[in-house]
């Protein structure tokens, strides 16, 4: 039984269609009502859509209520994929828009710092520090425009910022993998590092390595990216712009991390190793337990160790680590900031130390 409710709106002589549904389905399964997208271009297929429609399941019946009218189905998916309530949904969106705004200004503030404090401009350390906030920066800005942008449903402005967010997603990936690497030769090798336009080096692989690897995921398909579809518990959707391609989204996203994740973490415990071994030091044993504790955290963020909560946790507590990786890692460049506050600018001893032998 079909019913087509139409409602007019004199706000731009636009007239809105809300049609409802009844469909008699299945008990088990998630249900979300889509409509067919009809894209113009005769090289892209059509595709099911969400937008602008809202599934209500009520005992044996999925109603769907849409604000336009065109050909309309509900999808039935028998997976028991983990989904979110719509609340966690809108709150988990608040978090994440909120930590990636910060993000982006102490990111941006942290080039800022270094720009200019030109006596650190030599240091390879501080230099991968800021391509890595640049990074981040890329990354926090696209995503954040990406959702109006999504919703402008033009197709070539969605794939524009689905590619540049990929691009920035990969390059975030591989400078911290150049932190790792960087940590290793500091740490490991320590004598003959010498390596000849080092930075330059750096610098192309990670800037270029990501390049590559969206232009062949272009180059493969261009309909690899587009509009992406998240669904949740109450079988409505949130729409972004991203990869619709599952298979490059495990192979460059998932894979990729997954590799630079357990060569970071093995960083890590070695760091950790050697910090064991220099407990002798003059400090006392609670000063030296509380560095020893920041460097570590400061260390898991320039490495991206908590970017692996999804991979790690599931079940019943899918929830409470969805929170946590979104408080955590949208807040990266926050961290980054205080980490290069801490490392560079010059503590009040130091300064007192300065001015006295001025």
């Amino acid at each position: 039984m079909v019913h087509t409710l139409l409602n007019s709106h004199c706000n731009r002589f636009l007239v809105t269609h809300k049609l409802t549904k009844q469909i008699h389905i299945f008990q088990n399964g998630s249900h979300r009502c889509v409509f067919l997208f009809e894209n113009d271009d005769e090289n892209i297929s059509d595709s099911w859509n969400s937008t602008g429609c809202k599934t209500t399941v009520e005992a044996n019946q999925t109603i769907c209520v849409c604000d336009h009218l065109t050909f309309f189905a509900v999808l039935l998916d028998l997976r028991l994929d983990n989904t979110l309530d719509e609340k966690d949904v809108i709150s988990l969106t608040y978090i994440t828009v909120t930590g990636c705004a910060i993000s982006a200004v102490f990111s941006a503030i942290t080039v800022f710092l270094y720009c200019a404090m030109r006596k650190n401009k030599g240091d390879h350390t501080t230099q991968i520090h800021i391509n890595l906030c640049i990074a981040c920066f890329l990354l926090n800005t696209s995503f954040l425009t990406n959702e109006w942008i999504s919703k402008l449903m033009v197709d070539g402005a969605c794939k524009t910022i689905a590619v540049f967010l990929h691009y920035s997603l990969l390059c975030t990936i591989t400078w911290m993998a150049i932190e790792g690497l960087h940590l290793y030769l500091m740490l490991i090798k320590v004598f003959n590092i010498y390596v000849k336009c080092y930075i330059q080096k750096l610098a192309l692989m990670g800037w270029g390595i990501p390049a590559v690897v969206v232009s062949l995921c272009i180059a493969v398909d261009k309909n690899n990216y587009g509009q992406f579809q998240i669904q949740t518990q109450d079988n409505s959707s949130v729409s972004m712009c991203w990869i619709t391609n599952d298979k490059v989204h495990y192979v460059t996203n998932c894979g990729f991390f997954g590799m630079i994740w357990l060569w970071n973490l093995t960083m890590l415990i070695t760091v950790c190793v050697k910090l064991a071994q220099m407990k002798k030091g003059i400090y006392s044993v609670s000063r030296s337990v509380w560095k020893d504790l920041w460097t570590v955290l400061g260390l898991s963020y320039l490495l991206g160790i908590t970017w692996a909560l999804p991979l790690i946790l599931h079940g019943p507590v899918y929830v409470v680590q969805t929170y946590l990786f979104c408080i955590l890692n949208s807040l990266q460049g926050f961290f980054i900031f205080l980490w290069y506050c801490t490392i560079k600018l010059p503590s009040k001893e130091q300064s007192a130390n300065y001015t006295s032998d001025k």
